[in-house]
């Protein structure tokens, strides 16, 4: 089992796309796609009008791509996400071409943030395309990519599982014959805590100082505390940078909390 896989806010490079490029399915010109992919108004998806769509990046030269991270999206279960690569533009057999399943979705209606490992191939390309060409029934949105330069794992572990939350928010209307009516508001988010332990000299304790620098409480990230499951959240550190030192044995309160993930599909 590989150790949680953590980003940093710095290294996200969808701001550096140049251009971007819509060809497959039709814009829906009222949220338009590169927008939505660049978070320029939050919670503001991309979206097509029809439940294919796809688009090419151009990044304007070559970059490294390790990490594809696709946390927010509007897609049936089952609809294949593909995912390519090409010095040049051009589609047929490009170097790089992978795919990831959209899971089913979470009972309460919301979907799994998902990601794709792409370190184990060569990953650094000028033009980049995402696409959802069938297995769609509804129409196709896309929300803040998150495509990392590089690929971090924690030296050593978290231990999670201390606190893990999931937050549904309402509001409860009792009366004075306490019958309640409920008004949820359609939104919901996690929450993580856990402990990190580390020794003086094993790289940990430096690790999670320059997660905590670069990312501070404000910025949201990519994270996945199992990367084997391909499924990821955006969350932000929701805690000080606190270190507990005990003869060798050090340790490190990890508290993380996820974006709301904003009204149901």
């Amino acid at each position: 089992m590989a150790n949680a896989l953590i980003t940093y806010p710095s290294e996200n490079r969808v701001d550096d796309i140049v251009a971007l490029t819509v060809d497959l399915g039709t814009e829906d010109t009222e949220y338009p796609i590169l927008d939505g992919v660049q978070n320029v108004s939050p919670g503001r998806w991309g979206k097509f009008t029809g439940n294919t769509g796809g688009f090419v990046m151009d990044f304007g030269s070559a970059v490294a791509i390790p990490i594809f991270g696709i946390p927010l999206y509007h897609a049936s279960a089952g609809a294949t996400i593909t995912i390519q690569a090409n010095s040049s533009v051009s589609w047929g057999s490009p170097p790089l071409s992978a795919t990831i399943t959209v899971p089913a979705y979470r009972r309460n209606g919301f979907p799994h943030g998902i990601f794709k490992d792409l370190s184990g191939a060569a990953h650094t390309y000028r033009y980049w395309r995402l696409s959802i060409m069938a297995g769609s029934s509804v129409p196709v949105q896309f929300g803040w990519l998150w495509l990392a330069a590089s690929k971090r794992n924690l030296v050593q572990n978290v231990r999670f599982g201390l606190v893990e939350k999931n937050e549904d928010p309402s509001i409860i209307h009792e009366t004075d014959f306490l019958w309640e009516t409920n008004y949820p508001f359609g939104t919901t988010r996690m929450s993580f805590v856990g402990e990190l332990r580390t020794t003086i000299d094993d790289g940990a304790e430096e690790q999670y100082q320059d997660w905590t620098d670069d990312a501070g409480h404000t910025e949201f990230h990519l994270f996945s505390h199992f990367p084997e499951s391909e499924r990821c959240w955006l969350v932000r550190h929701s805690a000080d940078y606190q270190l507990t030192r005990q003869y060798n044995d050090d340790t490190i309160p990890v508290s993380l909390l996820e974006r709301a993930k904003g009204l149901r599909p």
